[in-house]
């Protein structure tokens, strides 16, 4: 761990907004406990603003289309106005060209020096039968992990963090809801319409086409005209002598027909 500048003084260091390093040593020890595989991952731990557009939300996903990160600049764009904790560290609006101001309370930069400095963060784990005091993140950075994505993750945590705080700002925009909508067209169904209703004038045309060329009445090409009819053996044909159709109705009416 390394902060790049005193956290008793008041001062920027010269790699602003960039503020502290990481140096992360592992190795394997053997036998003899002599390290192998030695291995020293650097990461660094800046300030960062960024622009975003066309922000969408859909239930707890919240996403931009687009996003582009704004140049903060180095150590001459970011000025002071004292050297106490009340006081502030902000970019100089009148020599940064299309940035926005930033502000940045000493006691809250200092506190997150002194918070990368301090045993929360400082690890030292040494496998084996080793009395361990500086537990640290340690259990964040044991065994086989890629460790440029445990800070990527730690550098976006901090930055929601610091999106929910106090200073968070309300976004306005539109909500749109999903709506069921169920369209028919009715001229689809025009063609089957049309098609039943041509097989009915079919029937009907059929029916009376039928009873005027037999001459037969209508009501006795229907199945009661069957039951009023008896069967003459000797010429073996079917007769009847009802011509009445109320005849019929009552003859149906006494009669119990079974087919078989």
């Amino acid at each position: 761990m390394s902060l790049l500048t005193d956290p008793r003084m008041f001062g920027k260091p010269e790699t602003f907004p960039e503020f502290v390093r990481f140096a992360l040593y592992r190795a394997t020890p053997d036998y003899n406990f002599k390290p192998l595989n030695e291995n020293i991952t650097e990461c660094s731990l800046s300030f960062a603003a960024y622009n975003y557009t066309d922000a969408q939300s859909n239930g707890t996903t919240f996403a931009f289309q687009n996003s582009q990160k704004v140049d903060l600049g180095g150590k001459e764009l970011w000025g002071s106005n004292g050297n106490s904790y009340s006081d502030q560290l902000f970019t100089n609006e009148s020599t940064a060209d299309n940035l926005p101001r930033f502000i940045i309370s000493w006691a809250d930069f200092i506190a997150l020096q002194n918070f990368f400095d301090s045993g929360f963060i400082a690890t030292e784990w040494v496998d084996g039968n080793y009395e361990n005091k500086e537990l640290g993140v340690s259990a964040a950075l044991a065994g086989d992990i890629d460790i440029g994505k445990r800070f990527e993750q730690m550098a976006v945590s901090m930055t929601d963090y610091l999106r929910s705080g106090p200073n968070m700002q309300m976004a306005l925009g539109e909500k749109i809801d999903n709506v069921p909508f169920v369209s028919i067209r009715w001229w689809f169904f025009a063609g089957p319409a049309a098609i039943e209703a041509f097989a009915l004038l079919f029937a009907v045309l059929t029916i009376f086409s039928n009873r005027k060329n037999s001459r037969v009445p209508l009501w006795k090409s229907s199945a009661l005209a069957v039951l009023a009819c008896e069967h003459e053996k000797k010429s073996g044909l079917l007769k009847t002598t009802v011509k009445n159709i109320k005849k019929i109705e009552k003859l149906a009416e006494t009669s119990l027909v079974k087919l078989e």
